[in-house]
């Protein structure tokens, strides 16, 4: 367990210092560094969420379960953002239009909502 959080911290500092890289030596005005800020911003929230789930899991309490449970669908959803991002990025990266994204932007969103939506029934089944 204490493997995976220095794990986890480590590469929280790695994109950290990616994401500061980025923002000293890259233009704004680039669409393409955008989303690849986002992608690192989604990593370093997915990790650092990573965090105090496995910290909690095997622990006892009332709430413990809950806290595992939300923890967990958030970590989903953010993989699932994440990936929607990583194909926006290396879209616009091929392609180099970003109309080309705004016409196919709502079938692309349909999976993602489909994948929230289940998370959001997953306690009740």
């Amino acid at each position: 367990m204490l493997y995976v959080v220095q794990v986890n911290l480590y590469s929280l500092i790695l994109c950290l210092i990616i994401y500061i890289s980025m923002l000293r030596n890259t233009p704004n005005e680039h669409e393409k560094h955008a989303f690849l800020r986002v992608i690192v911003l989604l990593t370093m929230a997915n990790l650092a969420l990573d965090i105090p789930n496995v910290l909690l899991e095997g622990q006892a309490g009332t709430f413990v379960p809950w806290l595992i449970h939300i923890g967990n669908s958030v970590a989903y959803a953010l993989v699932a953002v994440t990936a929607f991002f990583w194909f926006l990025y290396v879209d616009y990266f091929i392609f180099k239009d970003s109309n080309r994204i705004k016409g196919f932007l709502g079938y692309l969103l349909i999976p993602i909502l489909i994948h929230f939506v289940l998370i959001l029934l997953n306690p009740f089944f």
